[in-house]
């Protein structure tokens, strides 16, 4: 893989550095459901609760994602990374206070910490890639957020185990701040491209214009509507699979986040498989629609989950079901980069996230309501089980790209 102009630092520091922010902000931003059954008790609210939780942080993901492209231009997209995680580790420091006030600041921070990760990643990576290769450098990123997902279905229940849920999050909250300054060596090099003069606010680099962009190619704009129903399957599974298992299926803690684990392994395994063969052997769009059927058929699965199903039937398909719902990201961020104007990557990029982190503020509360409302999490399964099926059927529409052959 040859190295771009003007990049000093090899393809591996680009992979590796914005790999380790990609886990650590996914550690942020998927350890608070994991905490929810001990939290909820300190909070004095239902774990149902956590829905709302989740929907503002992506409300915080969303508008600092529209705005990272000027402060990426500006500032480098590895000092963005640098701060997101300084964001994540104060918002973890709030939640320990187990105060209303207090969760709304946590919430608000940790999806600052984590709306400009893909925008400045992008950026990063879309410099030491090509259309052939593209796939999987993103797709191998991207299992920054399984991996980050996983060690918080892990870690958190043990953590609790030997202190409690508050220690535990300032662990977390300190390994935010150590993945700041692990990045720092390599910041200069991946960073050589930054603009000093560009201008944050105004100028063609508000809010509105990385949407606008994003519209203007009707590609990106259907691309974008799958991916929100795909980001919403996503949001529920995250905020709610742990609480699914402790409360319909007699699930412990442990035995919930090891299955949450386990659903975390398959997006691993899931995002390196897809991006193989998306663009090499099979067109990325093709791929991208077959998720949405295959997430779609797993979470009908899912909603028939009772006391009575055996350990060996569950685990197999949070397996599965990992590898489809959070195999889709890299493949969907892999074409907008390709699609978006010449040095507007990340700006389009922040655009797009309209639709991934809206589908979470939709969709979690809108689950959790169902699920307070109908006393199980049947139908709610049911229901986003449904949307992603259509959607996944909707994408065999779009217009074919063409596979590039090895």
């Amino acid at each position: 893989m040859a190295e771009p102009d003007g990049l000093k630092a090899p393809v591996t520091a680009a992979v590796a550095g914005t790999f380790a922010v990609q886990t650590l902000a996914a550690v942020a931003m998927h350890c608070i459901p994991v905490f929810a059954p001990a939290a909820a008790i300190d909070y004095g609210i239902p774990e149902t609760q956590v829905g709302l939780f989740t929907a503002i942080i992506f409300a915080g993901a969303l508008s600092s994602g529209l705005v990272s492209g000027a402060f990426v231009a500006r500032y480098g997209a590895m000092r963005v990374c640098q701060l997101a995680m300084v964001s994540a580790a104060i918002g973890l420091a709030f939640f320990t206070l187990a105060l209303p006030w207090a969760a709304v600041i946590s919430a608000v921070l940790i999806g600052f910490n984590y709306g400009p990760i893909n925008p400045a990643s992008s950026h990063v990576l879309f410099k030491v890639t090509n259309p052939k290769n593209r796939p999987f450098i993103f797709s191998l990123k991207q299992t920054g957020v399984p991996m980050g997902a996983g060690f918080a279905g892990l870690a958190v229940p043990a953590l609790i185990t030997l202190y409690d849920w508050q220690t535990a999050t300032l662990i977390l909250a300190g390994l935010a701040l150590l993945t700041a300054l692990a990045v720092q060596p390599i910041r200069a090099a991946l960073d050589s491209d930054r603009r000093p003069g560009t201008v944050l606010f105004g100028g063609g680099t508000g809010i509105i214009a990385p949407v606008r962009m994003l519209l203007a190619d009707p590609v990106i704009r259907r691309l974008s509507l799958i991916a929100f129903s795909y980001a919403g399957a996503q949001a529920s599974i995250a905020a709610f699979l742990v609480v699914y298992l402790t409360i319909d299926t007699g699930f412990t803690l442990a035995q919930a986040g090891a299955a949450y684990a386990v659903s975390q392994a398959g997006a691993v395994a899931g995002r390196i498989f897809w991006g193989g063969i998306a663009g090499r052997v099979v067109p990325t769009r093709r791929v991208l629609a077959g998720q949405g059927i295959l997430t779609g058929s797993c979470l009908l699965l899912t909603a028939a989950f009772a006391t009575d199903w055996p350990l060996a039937a569950i685990l197999p398909v949070c397996l599965v079901l990992g590898t489809s719902a959070y195999g889709w990201n890299a493949l969907y961020l892999s074409e907008i980069a390709s699609l978006a104007p010449p040095g507007q990557i990340s700006a389009v990029t922040g655009g797009a996230q309209v639709f991934m982190f809206g589908a979470g503020i939709f969709y979690a509360p809108l689950f959790g309501g169902l699920a307070a409302l109908t006393g199980d999490f049947t139908i709610p399964y049911l229901v986003i089980a449904g949307l992603t099926l259509a959607a996944g059927t909707y994408g065999f529409f779009l217009p074919r790209d063409t596979a590039i052959s090895n």
